[in-house]
């Protein structure tokens, strides 16, 4: 398992991890949805642990879009896309009605601490560890916030979004 193979190659042989993802993936969209996310993207309802809060919106509504956080080659990186469209447009067949996945890329000395943090860690302890890092990277703030972009973090977190954390 993965237990094993990191313990292997980090403890036993002292490598390093170049980088290490985890994703999450919704089949229900019953909290939130793409769309939902997108829209308070747009209106500026979030803060983010990424210097440049910019994000990157790619894809085609019929293809499956992508918001990504981040960028290639840092040690973070953040990607919510539409999988199954992104399935259904290579014709792969999928049983779900809808497909949401949320990226975490961990590379360089992140993809490491991510690494310990598995190993060292619970089951639960380790869930608790990706979902505070997840909730860093993009904390979506409830629309009644008066807020500008300088000190959204103030703001209180949307309660949609806190239960789609839990």
């Amino acid at each position: 398992d993965w237990r094993d193979l990191l313990e292997y190659f980090v403890l036993g042989l002292d490598a390093k991890v170049k980088r290490i993802d985890i994703a999450i993936d919704d089949f229900d969209g019953n909290i939130v949805t793409f769309d939902w996310i997108l829209d308070k993207l747009n209106r500026d309802d979030y803060s983010s642990c990424f210097k440049n809060r910019n994000f990157n919106l790619s894809g085609h509504i019929n293809t499956g879009r992508s918001i990504t956080f981040g960028k290639h080659g840092k040690t973070l990186m953040l990607c919510i896309y539409e999988k199954l469209k992104e399935q259904q447009s290579k014709k792969i067949e999928c049983n779900q009605t809808y497909w949401t996945r949320f990226e975490m890329r961990f590379s360089q000395n992140r993809g490491d601490d991510f690494s310990f943090n598995f190993l060292k860690n619970s089951e639960i302890e380790f869930k608790e560890y990706v979902m505070n890092v997840f909730y860093n990277m993009l904390d979506i703030k409830d629309d009644d916030n008066d807020r500008n972009h300088n000190n959204i973090s103030h703001a209180q977190t949307d309660k949609k979004w806190l239960e789609f954390l839990n």
